[in-house]
């Protein structure tokens, strides 16, 4: 069982795959983990192949790039390659 949100018909939605169809799990109000656990019982509508995946975060509070920390990148001689 697999779980995550993807685009089905320009519309972005929870899923759970079954190793064979995708099901709409976005009336869940499981988080993707608890909805690994899930099995379709019927009252969910199976959905076409995925468009595209959406990595499953929602907004992140930060996004960090190693620059703000060069000096100790250029010590563990991360970037002394790249230089």
């Amino acid at each position: 069982m697999k779980a995550g949100i993807a685009s089905f018909h320009g519309k972005i939605k929870k899923f759970i795959f079954d190793g064979t169809n995708f099901f709409d799990a976005s009336e869940r109000e499981e988080d993707i983990i608890d909805l690994l656990n899930l099995k379709d019982n019927g009252d969910m509508d199976l959905l076409g192949e995925p468009e595209f995946f959406m990595p499953p975060l929602d907004s992140p509070g930060q996004i960090r790039d190693f620059y703000a920390f060069e000096e100790h990148a250029k010590k563990r001689r991360w970037i002394s390659l790249l230089v």
